[in-house]
């Protein structure tokens, strides 16, 4: 996204590489959850996915 700027920092709740095996922090009360953060240039963005078996 460029209106964050070329310094943008960007976070999730999803840890590891994909080689070793993923693993998340829950945000919500649903069985998955992510979380995408980007803040920069005075904006924050957020994107939430969830999702029930």
């Amino acid at each position: 996204m460029s209106f964050l700027g070329p310094g943008a920092g960007w976070f999730s709740n999803i840890d590891g590489s994909w080689e070793n095996g993923r693993a998340w922090n829950p945000v919500t009360r649903q069985t998955f959850g992510g979380v995408v953060v980007g803040r920069g240039d005075g904006f924050v963005v957020a994107l939430l996915q969830v999702g029930e078996d």
